[in-house]
């Protein structure tokens, strides 16, 4: 059993955050809606019914500062004459007027290329911040560079062979279909791959140094597979975020006695403190509870377990680990309250989106490709993303004679206009729209992609969403 000791501040307890983090999103929150018939932008926010307000702009070829202004900072970016994703099923434009539509919406662009998952946009010059999410219901990506899809896919398979072509995985993919891939790669090809991805259509295949591509399908499921060494995949270790704050940015450091996800943790006094986001409280069969960590914020040297800074209160040290997984888990004492819930949201007009109640466990291979999600942490505040991906990588192991563990992740794009500290969202839980936890965020990429331990694996731990208390 843990104690808390107090530090120097009061602890909170609220339902919506005492601090709002900086830059906040909420200004993104709205949905910039493009007519063709009699070309105009109708602006609203989106985020609560009970907040909409219109504004009609028109979208001529010269289109104004302000026009452009308010499209560049919408969360979204509509059509009413076609969309690019159709019931998690994405396409190309189909036509000239199409892409000259999406040109239209960003008349500062000087390109703009369709690659699902992905629209990419050229500027000369990068528009201000914040960026919008999705256009035509595609995630959007903005960048000065010239032929550059936001992520480095690697290379096709060298030779014209299918594999799996009973399967489909142009719209959908399941957990069956990875062991399938997996097991075509092993069993079939006699190759160790290390992971493999599906990003929302195409495969990517880490596979070890020295494999002859020749060997390789281009085709798997129906979708294009491409390949990368193992010498060419990054490594992501953990979150390790110093403590220094950067000009003009606010974190929601506030001590909350009710502990809840999206509170701010920290690795105590050192070297580097590490701060990193609370996760979702679970139980085992014996009725103990457990918040959630990103287990690299607490190194093997650093177990203590602050919130919400090393000045702050000691919650108790990390009691375990997920193996293959950036998750860990701090034992929390029985008189411990804790709120499994997200925190509520003010509108800048004054509205309120209300606390979500975390409803359950949702499993990655579930949710639908461009689905929205939501994440709440001390250093963004409320923001959404969209799910493009689910990947399985292999847990190594020294012995021979045992199976190799899988570990499933989720990949969102959350768009690559965040100027925040992004290392502190590791252990933040995204949510799909019903209040389900999809993953814990593992790393995230410069290009705007958030990686997440599925929280499905909390399940096969033999955990449980634990009741409020």
């Amino acid at each position: 059993m843990f104690s808390i000791s107090h530090g120097a501040a009061p602890l909170t307890t609220t339902k919506f955050r005492n601090i709002k983090p900086t830059p906040e999103k909420l200004l993104r929150q709205q949905t910039a809606r493009i007519y063709t018939g009699s070309p105009r932008v109708k602006l609203f926010a989106s985020a609560s019914p009970a907040a909409s307000q219109d504004l009609t702009l028109p979208l001529n070829e010269g289109s104004s500062s302000e026009l452009i202004k308010n499209i560049s900072t919408s969360h979204k970016i509509e059509f009413e004459s076609f969309a690019l994703v159709d019931n998690g099923k994405d396409r190309l434009p189909a036509s000239q007027e199409e892409y000259n539509l999406m040109l239209k919406a960003f008349p500062a662009a000087l390109s703009i290329g369709v690659f699902p998952p992905v629209v990419v946009v050229q500027f000369g010059d990068l528009p201000p911040k914040p960026w919008p999410l999705t256009v035509a219901g595609l995630p959007v990506l903005f960048t000065t560079k010239e032929n550059t899809i936001g992520f480095e896919y690697g290379r096709p398979g060298g030779s014209f062979k299918k594999a799996l072509d009973d399967y489909d995985a142009r719209e959908h993919v399941t957990r069956e279909l990875f062991a399938a891939a997996i097991a075509h790669f092993e069993q079939e090809l006699s190759i160790p791959i290390l992971s493999i991805l599906n990003l929302a259509g195409p495969w990517i295949v880490t596979i070890p140094d020295g494999v002859e591509f020749s060997s390789l399908p281009y085709l798997l499921a129906k979708t294009l597979c491409h390949f990368k060494y193992a010498s060419e995949t990054e490594e992501h270790i953990g979150p390790a975020f110093r403590n220094t704050e950067p000009a003009g940015t606010v974190w929601d450091q506030t001590l909350y006695q009710i502990l809840q996800p999206g509170i701010m943790l920290s690795s105590g006094r050192g070297l580097n403190e590490l701060l990193t986001t609370s996760g979702i409280v679970v139980e085992d069969n014996n009725g103990y509870r457990y918040l959630t960590l990103a287990s690299p914020g607490f190194p093997f040297s650093r177990e203590s377990v602050y919130h919400s800074n090393a000045n702050g209160a000691l919650l108790g040290r990390v009691h375990s680990r997920l193996t293959g997984t950036n998750i860990a888990l701090l034992r929390l004492s029985s008189s411990q309250g804790f709120r499994n819930e997200t925190f509520g949201v003010g509108l800048p007009d004054g509205t309120n989106i209300l606390p979500q109640k975390i409803c359950g466990i949702k499993d990655p291979f579930s949710v639908r490709k461009y689905d929205e999600v939501s994440m709440n942490n001390p250093f963004s505040g409320y923001s959404t993303g969209v799910h493009v991906g689910v990947q399985q990588s292999k847990v190594p192991s020294d012995d021979p004679l045992v199976d190799h563990t899988w570990v499933t992740n989720q990949w969102t794009y959350i768009g690559n206009g965040h100027d925040e500290p992004m290392d502190g969202w590791c252990g933040s839980p995204v949510l799909d729209e019903n209040g389900n936890v999809v993953s814990l965020i593992r790393f995230l990429t410069p290009s705007g992609f958030a990686v997440g331990d599925a929280a499905s694996t909390l399940e096969l731990g033999g955990l449980t969403l634990s009741s409020s208390l």
